[in-house]
């Protein structure tokens, strides 16, 4: 058995597509239908070993839109009688309740991360805990790069000794109880109040985390990504029908009639889902949240209006970053001086980046309508129903809608709609022909926003824009299995010093790991520590002075960004163990430094040449493989960390780049236009 010590960086924020979720409804996931929810677990395999993953359902139920919330003394002005279906999240909590059907469903959400995902397993065994019969494989592939496959997922039913959550929470949704009841206690009905329904709820990864002070009000963003500041950089997430006017914005929205259909906190992602703002009773906006991401789901229904506004506005704490977008590519500094007018709004930005110390956002927008859209000067000529355009105001206290929030605005970015037409299908028609059945039209919004760390480029920015407008797509196959892997046992038996029970097989490898090891803190007393038995070990912390740390694993121990020793007379110790007596073991002296490789590859895409920069270990040889396995190109270094690939002569296409440093080899998917 070969042993090796793997010291490597944390690149969750390479360009790969670590922070995007994957869904599937039920009916995309038949082998899993009719099962309970929390019945259902996940597992991927990895290097031989079944590993649990955190998996998670979100139940959804077909409802008549305004059954969400009770509107007995609101007076709605309904069309009686009449029926407007759609899917709503479903929460036992508030008034729209749990799903009429416990099980899981055809339109049922069941949701993981990309970077759950794992190798194809052989197809006659199973993990413990599970039962064999109800095997489920799903295939994950990716649109945006030529639908590659990217790996795969398997489910089960579980026995009852497993959690669906597999002890993982990426995401902490902490939500306002209302005093311990939120149907009793939150005002459905009322008409103005400027301290009712008032909250304290928070969304946290590790990545960043939001505030929201009422339904519609959110007030806080802190990115934490990275070396990002963590600096509260939000003034308010705007939703408001004109820029003249404070008649109708998120604040108001939140004063009227509405209510909080659905708070979810799973462990893969949190939703937040309300209704009501001022007289469009049934606007939407669900808010969905995953480790690195969150996305904005706005439904605009309403009488004949003139559109809305959907803005992030910062604050005085963003001054200094830099905001960029496919239309403004150039770039400005966010400074409060009023330039908004050198910026190109005429139509939605594909992609906009804000980055800075504080962090960075990437961002994009994808809509939904039958509404007939054109440009503004389409629409005055009246060939047209409507207009989309984008949005970009940084005039600090000069700011002349002076409506919510600090009355300022710092690099307030978003997405316009302009039209008159009803989106409204329960709106009395007698008196708004436009909102007759035949005539109501939808129109509905998407805002993908990415965290990440500072000083993310452009390039960056327009992948992640690319990758929420191209979701990762699954498909499910139901099998069986004949046998189950043997269960990790806590000691070191018959001689194998794996740390996991390998059923009298002479230490051949075992086909279940034991659980990983996550190591967020490590002991401030002094001694000696050791942590083993485990298939891995993470370790991202600082080490206290005066410590030894001994990290014992079967395979793999990782030290991420932020591990560093602190002084004194500390020593860090990696073993790797194997089914004999020896080992190989690795000692770091003290530093203050974090440890941190990274390799960067640029531009990507790329036309004439390749640049590749080790910022840690010497770069040993860059060499570039077709999707043949051919290698076309290649470049020896000669102790450098930068090298240059000439790839000019080459065809467009997808390529790999194999990086050797003197630390690590690392490969790269690398486009050719």
């Amino acid at each position: 058995m070969a042993c090796f010590i793997l010291l490597q960086a944390n690149l969750l924020f390479s360009q790969n597509r670590d922070c995007d979720p994957v869904v599937l409804l039920g009916n995309e996931l038949s082998c899993m239908v009719g099962q309970a929810p929390t019945d259902i677990v996940g597992f991927k395999y990895e290097n031989g070993n079944w590993i649990q993953v955190p998996v998670q359902i979100d139940e959804r139920r077909l409802m008549n839109t305004e059954s969400p919330f009770t509107l007995a003394g609101c007076n709605p002005n309904i069309q009686p009688g009449h029926t407007w279906q759609v899917h709503f999240y479903t929460d036992p909590n508030t008034d729209v309740g749990a799903d009429t059907n416990a099980n899981f469903d055809n339109d049922d959400e069941f949701v993981f991360m990309q970077k759950d995902i794992g190798t194809q397993a052989p197809i006659n065994i199973c993990p413990p805990g599970v039962v064999n019969t109800t095997r489920c494989e799903i295939e994950v592939r990716d649109p945006f790069f030529n639908n590659d496959l990217l790996g795969y997922l398997y489910v089960f039913e579980q026995d009852g000794s497993l959690q669906q959550d597999a002890g993982v929470d990426y995401v902490d949704y902490d939500y306002d109880d209302f005093n311990g009841s939120y149907i009793d206690n939150y005002l459905v009905c009322f008409g103005g109040e400027m301290n009712v329904n008032l909250e304290d709820s928070e969304v946290t990864t590790n990545n960043y985390s939001m505030h929201f002070k009422r339904r519609w009000e959110n007030d806080s963003l802190k990115i934490t990504a990275g070396n990002a500041t963590g600096i509260n950089i939000l003034d308010r997430h705007q939703y408001f029908s004109s820029i003249n006017s404070c008649k109708r914005s998120e604040v108001k929205f939140s004063q009227r009639s509405g209510a909080i259909i659905a708070n979810i906190d799973g462990p893969v992602r949190a939703i937040r889902s309300v209704m009501g703002a001022h007289s469009g009773t049934y606007m939407e906006l669900d808010l969905i949240f995953t480790e690195c991401r969150a996305d904005n789901y706005f439904y605009y229904r309403i009488h004949p209006s003139i559109g809305y506004y959907e803005s992030r506005d910062l604050n005085v704490n963003a001054t200094g970053m830099s905001f960029f977008s496919d239309r403004n590519p150039g770039g400005s500094t966010i400074d409060g001086n009023d330039d908004e007018d050198d910026f190109v709004i005429d139509e939605p930005a594909q992609w906009e980046l804000t980055t800075g110390a504080p962090g960075s956002i990437a961002t994009t927008y994808t809509y939904d309508t039958d509404i007939v859209l054109g440009t503004r000067q389409q629409y005055q000529n009246e060939l047209v129903d409507g207009y989309v355009q984008g949005y970009y105001r940084d005039e600090g206290a000069d700011e002349q809608r002076k409506c919510t929030g600090d009355m300022e605005s710092y690099g307030s970015s978003g997405f316009h709609l302009y039209t008159k037409v009803c989106t409204d299908g329960l709106r009395p028609w007698d008196g708004d022909p436009s909102c007759a059945p035949n005539q109501v039209k939808y129109f509905e919004s998407v805002r993908y926003n990415y965290f990440l760390p500072p000083m993310t480029t452009t390039s960056e920015a327009m992948r992640y824009a690319d990758f929420a407008k191209n979701p990762l797509t699954a498909t499910s196959m139901a099998q069986n299995c004949t046998t189950q892997a043997p269960t990790c046992m806590d000691g070191i038996e018959n001689g194998d010093e794996t740390g996991v029970d390998c059923g009298g097989t002479n230490c051949q490898p075992c086909a279940a790991p034991c659980p990983n090891l996550d190591l967020t803190t490590l002991p401030s007393s002094s001694g000696t520590h050791i942590y083993e038995n485990h298939d891995t070990i993470t370790c991202s912390a600082a080490q206290q002075a005066n410590t030894d740390v001994e990290l014992a694993a079967a395979n793999t121990v990782i030290l991420q960004d932020g591990f560093h020793a602190i002084g004194g007379s500390t020593t860090f110790e990696a073993r790797i163990q194997v089914c004999n007596s020896s080992s190989r073991s690795e000692s770091i002296n003290a530093r203050s430094k974090v440890i941190k490789t990274q390799i960067q590859v640029f531009p990507n895409p790329a036309h004439n040449y390749l640049t590749v920069q080790s910022t840690r270990s010497a770069l040993i040889a860059v060499q570039l493989y077709d999707l043949n396995g051919k290698q076309v190109a290649q470049q020896s270094v000669n102790n450098s960390n930068i090298a240059e690939l000439q790839i000019s002569h080459l065809p467009s296409g997808i390529y790999f780049a194999q990086i050797k440093t003197e630390a690590t080899t690392k490969m790269v998917k690398v486009m050719i236009q």
